[in-house]
């Protein structure tokens, strides 16, 4: 049952430059005058996810154009975001068409923050994006602690595991679990007695023949009232998880025990 599907990787998509046809010469002009007004322009307006590992530099880096190289021109520049520190404009000298504007940051592990930089609506080109915003996801540092055993209740098989760990907390991931490419992740206390968070929903990579992506999260007791999360039941190094598992049309298990035992 298990690994089956290929790993999906995320890309960040950019943004041709457009082009303007004009009918006559009465809208050329309009458009000369609109583009000598502003003429500044950011390459994408795409949201780029962006993971940095810890000991990466933390500066996210944007690309901004303009329509007039034969000027000294200078653009004002916003961000929404008080994390990053966006410089308040940007110069362009004689001959500089493009330029690429760096942006530090400061985030702790594991923080996930959005950015949008905008251009002023009296500098920014009306053919042009406007706004561009990143995503910036500081990583753990994962390292490999071995082999350990997995033994599915649900699948009714039992594999040899790798096992990942954060070196800056408690945090698991288990590689190629019930598939090839996806990979399930959780969190433990302090002293790795029980689960620091609920388990969130995560794919399996499993496609059931009938409902589609098998998913799992954290068990619960439908029969409790408030639907409580189970917690891990561990001794030495083998864990047991609760998982539910499910699809879009509903759930095939509430709380069905999958058995991870650690690497010594």
């Amino acid at each position: 049952m298990k690994k089956i599907f290929s790993y999906m990787c995320i890309a960040m998509a950019s943004l041709t430059a457009l082009s303007v046809v004009s009918c006559n010469d009465d809208d050329y002009r309009d458009i000369h005058v609109n583009v000598e007004q502003g003429g500044a322009f950011l390459y994408s307006d795409t949201v780029a996810r962006l993971q940095y590992a810890p000991t990466d530099d933390q500066t996210v880096t944007i690309k901004i154009g303009r329509t007039d190289s034969t000027i000294t021109q200078t653009f004002a520049l916003t961000g929404d975001n008080d994390k990053f520190q966006v410089p308040a404009t940007v110069t362009f000298e004689v001959g500089e068409k493009y330029k690429d504007v760096a942006i530090p940051f400061t985030l702790e592990i594991g923080d996930d923050e959005t950015l949008t930089v905008s251009l002023s609506d009296e500098d920014a080109y009306t053919y042009g994006n406007k706004t561009v915003s990143v995503n910036v996801w500081i990583d753990y540092t994962w390292v490999n602690i071995g082999t350990g055993t997995f033994n599915s209740t649900f699948f009714e098989r039992e594999w040899d595991q790798v096992v990942i760990k954060a070196a800056e907390a408690n945090v698991y991931r288990l590689p190629d679990l019930y598939a090839d490419g996806y990979e399930i992740t959780f969190t433990l206390t302090d002293d790795g007695q029980h689960l620091a968070e609920s388990i969130a929903l995560q794919p399996t990579g499993y496609v059931h023949s009938s409902y589609g992506m098998v998913y799992i999260e954290n068990g619960w007791d439908r029969n409790s009232e408030g639907y409580p999360d189970f917690d891990i039941e561990r001794e030495d190094n083998t864990i047991t998880i609760p998982l539910a598992f499910r699809v879009s049309a509903g759930y095939f298990e509430f709380a069905c025990p999958e058995v991870l035992t650690l690497p010594e």
